[in-house]
């Protein structure tokens, strides 16, 4: 961990680490010992505490709290080979795919979850990526 000039004090950091401050820390976290000098630093950090996530997919129910998370996930949606044979839904992965629960699917609506995971299995074979 960087050290910066001593003011004579040490705090202990949420991962229970020592850090020297110095009079430029000014953002102090309410919820524990953690201090930064960059508000936007602090802001991301009180999410930690609070489970804030104010940043959300236009595609799914996809919600974080930082906005670099958000644009990582938004690639997950750009194209994207594998897709639902029921719903908008596609991805950029298979497992994801296979992970979804489509609320379209006919299958879903009579409870017999295996014919639907038998229906998206085949909709993989027909794209050849089985």
């Amino acid at each position: 961990m960087e050290e910066e000039e001593i003011d004579g004090e040490s705090q202990l950091m949420c991962d229970g680490t020592d850090r020297i401050l110095s009079n430029r820390d000014k953002h102090h976290c309410p919820f524990c010992n953690y201090a930064t000098v960059k508000k936007d630093h602090m802001k991301e950090h009180i999410r930690t505490h609070t489970g804030e996530k104010p940043f959300s997919c236009p595609h799914c129910p996809h919600r974080t709290a930082k906005n670099s998370h958000l644009l990582r996930h938004l690639r997950t949606h750009t194209t994207a080979p594998y897709s639902c044979t029921y719903c908008p839904f596609f991805t950029t992965l298979k497992a994801n795919l296979r992970k979804h629960v489509c609320p379209e699917a006919p299958e879903l609506r009579s409870n017999s979850k295996t014919d639907y995971e038998d229906e998206h299995s085949q909709h993989l074979h027909a794209q050849g990526e089985n």
